[in-house]
């Protein structure tokens, strides 16, 4: 099957028309691995390129959403974790860098051509999760 395909994934036509739908297999316990999870997230973040969104719940939305007699991906799919993956493709903007100042350090003072300490403590307002290494533009 192609993205341009349509099948009647979400038990809603008007949904699948518009929409790519992924499938999951079925799993044995409500838990799903991560080996799902990361599959999903790089799946995900392929597609948000091509069509151009972001990876974030606004955008990519579970069966169950669409269709109530859907259950998946269910109660133990764990969105945060996935979004968590599938961040990174998002686009550095506004919307998904945003922090605050949570504390404030003292004044800093410090002799010239001396080193002093800073801390600052931010609070993640954005929908893009940080990663320690990463740059704004990753």
């Amino acid at each position: 099957m192609f993205e341009t395909d349509t099948a009647f994934h979400a038990g809603n036509f008007a949904y699948s028309q518009r929409s790519v739908g992924i499938e999951l297999d079925p799993v044995t316990n409500p838990a799903y691995t991560q080996a799902q999870y990361s599959a999903v997230a790089g799946l995900s973040c392929q597609i948000a390129a091509r069509h151009g969104f972001p990876p974030n719940r606004e955008h990519v939305l579970g069966h169950s959403q669409v269709n109530p007699v859907k259950s998946d991906p269910g109660p133990t799919w764990q969105w945060p974790h996935f979004l968590w993956l599938a961040s990174p493709c998002a686009q550095p903007s506004a919307q998904t860098l945003k922090a605050s100042v949570v504390s404030p350090a003292p004044d800093p003072t410090a002799a010239a051509g001396r080193v002093g300490d800073l801390s600052v403590v931010l609070r993640n307002d954005g929908s893009k999760a940080w990663r320690r290494g990463a740059n704004a533009a990753e």
